[in-house]
């Protein structure tokens, strides 16, 4: 049988299939140890976390001006 375009996986379905896996894994395998780990200092994963995600937005958006 031939496959059609519609029968084939868009780059969108893709891409929203990535973030649900990734999502997933995040609250499922790394949060639960995370919080178990650290206890009650870990809010502090999410500020460094947020910092990481921050300051590499900052410099891709350097790289592309």
């Amino acid at each position: 049988m031939a496959i059609k375009k519609s029968d084939s996986i868009t780059v969108f379905q893709l891409i929203l299939l990535s973030m649900t896996a990734i999502g997933l894994k995040n609250h499922v395998i790394i949060i639960s140890p995370l919080i178990q780990t650290a206890g009650r200092d870990s809010w502090l994963s999410v500020i460094v976390s947020l910092f990481l995600y921050f300051s590499g937005f900052l410099f891709y958006c350097l790289l592309i001006a």
